[in-house]
């Protein structure tokens, strides 16, 4: 579950709305 932790960290970080 690595890359489902990086993905969500990106998106917490990036603004995907």
């Amino acid at each position: 579950m690595e890359a489902a932790q990086f993905k969500y960290s990106m998106i917490d970080i990036d603004p995907f709305e």
